[in-house]
């Protein structure tokens, strides 16, 4: 599971090499359209090559309904760090080249070999995931909590004046990290623990809806406050729901 989400930092590091490259070269419009239709090819790559995957039929007799696992008292907290991780998952890729561009008064094409750094890194915590996990006792909530502990050092440390450009560049690349790794544990690890009933599809869906809930409401209220305060006051709360998380993962 760790090995396949990995494919999505792999994603952001190759659109952010040919974007980059794309708009240098022939304007911000092949940005679009290009990846548009790269996605459109590999869409009938999927159809195509996945038609006869055989699959597991569900047992009917042991699944639980969704609006069952909706009461489940662990799976509602869970949401919330779920939510939280979202918001900071979200909102690197959101604003990271903005930021890099802004706070250091660089030109994009200066500016991509920093934001290179951070999705670069992000791979790096997805394909150590594996390690980490065994290195934990097998509990990818406790994957969790240090990586909430890493977003909590690396947002003070952008929260600083002074911080120099790949130092920043760095900080939002370990935090990049440690959100890939609990984006593993919510979305891909987490929901085995209802594999039994056949539920963990269902599990990763709420997961998932949680996280990109707290990353769609905060990138317009980030919005909002980095217009009027700049960008400390986003990685200062990026530390409090770190630390809100760990709380509550260390309570379940």
């Amino acid at each position: 599971m760790s090995v396949m989400v990995s494919s999505v930092a792999f994603g952001n590091i190759l659109g952010i090499v040919l974007n980059a490259w794309l708009i240098t070269r022939f304007g911000i419009s092949y940005a679009f359209f290009v990846p548009g239709v790269i996605t459109i090819a590999f869409c009938m790559l999927n159809l195509f090559f996945t038609r006869k995957v055989a699959f597991e039929e569900k047992t009917k007799n042991v699944y639980v309904p969704f609006l069952s696992l909706l009461r489940n008292k662990e799976i509602l907290k869970m949401t919330l760090p779920a939510a939280f991780h979202g918001i900071m998952k979200e909102n690197i890729s959101l604003w990271m080249t903005v930021f890099i561009v802004e706070r250091y008064a660089v030109d994009l094409s200066t500016s991509s070999y920093y934001v290179l750094i951070i999705p670069t890194i992000g791979l790096l915590g997805r394909l150590l995931y594996p390690g980490a996990l065994r290195l934990l006792g097998e509990n990818e909530n406790f994957v969790s909590c240090a990586g909430f502990i890493i977003c909590i050092v690396a947002s003070a440390v952008l929260c600083l004046d002074g911080v120099g450009i790949l130092a920043a560049a760095l900080s939002l690349g370990l935090v990049y990290t440690a959100v890939s790794m609990i984006n593993t544990s919510f979305l891909s690890i987490y929901p085995l623990r209802y594999a039994k009933t056949h539920n963990e599809a269902a599990v990763s869906g709420i997961m998932d809806f949680a996280t990109y809930f707290g990353g769609g409401i905060s990138g317009v209220l980030y919005g909002i406050v980095i217009k009027f305060f700049g960008y400390v006051p986003m990685f200062a709360s990026w530390a409090v729901i770190s630390a809100i998380s760990l709380a509550v993962i260390l309570k379940i």
